[in-house]
């Protein structure tokens, strides 16, 4: 039901007679024919002529009859899918992940909390890059990805963004490269060192944001190379080949036994945000459920 008055509407439309719907009602004629006349006042437009020949939609009354048949069948659909999450509470929820965000100590325990009280949903997590989680974002492959910041204004759909949390960017050495046990380490004895970044296909802009960390502290451009994403650029540090800039928070730091060199206060960089972010058309119902139960486990 939408309400009682479009309902009556559509059952004038279809009969064409108030005494006929009346009966069906259980109700008078005039009182269908007084709801009839509190729409056409609302609406402004008169909706049915009267003469010998009986009742008759006007050009208008029949393009709102079209109208409130449409809304009417949305309706009905929604509240069928609404009743199906209510009696089979089959669905499936898919999450996207950075594959250097700690996703095991900061999202598990809200996503096993959820799990439990969703018993019948289906949860997904799937590991990516930055271009990964944009393609799989817009093909509908995952409901919510979570990455930085800089990252949404490469994401072409519309897209609703949540703040999660302020992360600590870094550069990272590994233990087999040649500064790694040098005391005091600072970005600016990293000067003549090669840094690794994703390919701009992967993360556009990726290449200007090292550029002015460097500039910031008082480094030279630096001599920048591309890997094709960013564990290939973990790869390479692990392999003592180069430096990365990278999530302080990131699990392989620890995984990899890889040295960090803050960026210092004060800088564009040296904050950033952990944001989750999915498509505005996207209404599965358990997206905001999870995003709830997460805030508050963030929150905590």
């Amino acid at each position: 039901m939408i309400s009682e008055k479009i309902d009556i509407f559509l059952d004038v439309g279809q009969e064409l007679n108030f005494s006929t719907v009346a009966k069906k009602r259980y109700t008078t004629q005039p009182t269908i024919s007084r709801q009839i006349a509190d729409l056409e006042a609302e609406w402004g437009v008169r909706l049915f002529t009267r003469s010998n020949k009986g009742l008759r939609l006007t050009p208008e009354g029949a393009i709102m009859l079209n109208c409130c048949k449409k809304i009417s069948q949305q309706m009905d659909v929604a509240l069928k899918q609404i009743e199906e999450i209510k009696v089979s509470k089959r669905d499936r929820l898919r999450l996207g992940f950075l594959t250097d965000m700690n996703a095991e100590e900061f999202f598990m325990p809200a996503i096993c909390v959820f799990a439990k009280d969703q018993p019948g949903l289906d949860v997904s997590l799937d590991y990516g890059s930055f271009g990964d989680l944009r393609v799989g974002l817009k093909n509908n492959q995952l409901d919510i990805i979570f990455t930085y910041d800089f990252e949404v204004q490469n994401i072409k759909d519309e897209v609703v963004v949540d703040y999660v949390m302020e992360v600590s960017p870094c550069l990272a050495i590994s233990s087999e490269h040649p500064l790694y046990e040098k005391s005091d380490l600072s970005v600016r004895d990293l000067e003549n060192e090669v840094f690794f970044i994703p390919e701009e296909s992967d993360s556009p802009g990726r290449e200007k944001d090292l550029k002015y960390v460097l500039r910031a502290n008082k480094v030279a451009d630096g001599n920048i190379r591309f890997a094709p994403n960013q564990e290939s650029v973990l790869l390479q540090v692990r392999l003592g080949r180069g430096v990365a800039l990278i999530d302080s928070g990131a699990a392989q730091i620890h995984q990899y036994g890889l040295r960090t060199i803050p960026l210092g206060d004060g800088e564009k960089f040296g904050r950033l945000a952990l944001v989750a972010v999915w498509k505005k058309e996207n209404l599965n119902p358990f997206l905001p459920m999870f995003m709830e139960r997460l805030n508050t486990s963030v929150d905590k």
